[in-house]
């Protein structure tokens, strides 16, 4: 990651959450085709699966704060 592009990442991770998901979306819209091509199915598929796992217990969970926060200090 080039030296901009790490302090933008700095800077938008100090905006709110709506901004950075508004961002978010921006940026992707801004990717070509070749990213565009997802594949629905599956990921609906993966969805169904993780909700199943959660419900049954197989994967409780932990509140956004916390999977943030690991992110963070990954990307540190």
């Amino acid at each position: 990651m080039t030296q901009n592009a790490l302090q933008l990442r700095d800077q938008l991770a100090s905006l709110s959450d709506q901004d950075r998901a508004a961002i978010a979306h921006f940026l992707l819209g801004t990717l070509g085709p070749e990213v565009e091509d997802v594949d629905e199915e599956a990921w609906e598929a993966e969805l169904l699966r993780r909700e199943e796992r959660m419900k049954s217990g197989a994967s409780p969970g932990r509140p956004v704060s916390e999977a943030l926060a690991d992110i963070k200090a990954k990307n540190s």
